[in-house]
């Protein structure tokens, strides 16, 4: 994993975490990362700026996919 920006840690913390106690922790964790780094001029559609986009796109894909989806199958009928 190369990590370029700092925000990227928290990101990919939060990608990799497997342990479904702590994936909900590690998004929150990697947005706000990624909202500390969105406090400082960015270059508009530079790099960083698209990595930023995308990761921020995989965050509420990784959030639907393993914590809303859980919590729509526990419900019971």
């Amino acid at each position: 994993m190369n990590v370029s920006y700092a925000w990227e840690q928290k990101y990919f913390a939060a990608v990799c975490e497997t342990d479904d106690a702590m994936i909900m922790s590690r998004i929150l964790e990697a947005r706000e990362a990624i909202e500390q780094r969105l406090l400082v001029p960015i270059e508009v559609d530079g790099p960083e700026d698209r990595e930023l986009t995308a990761a921020q796109k995989a965050l509420e894909l990784l959030k639907a996919e393993r914590i809303d989806s859980g919590e729509s199958s526990s419900v019971s009928v």
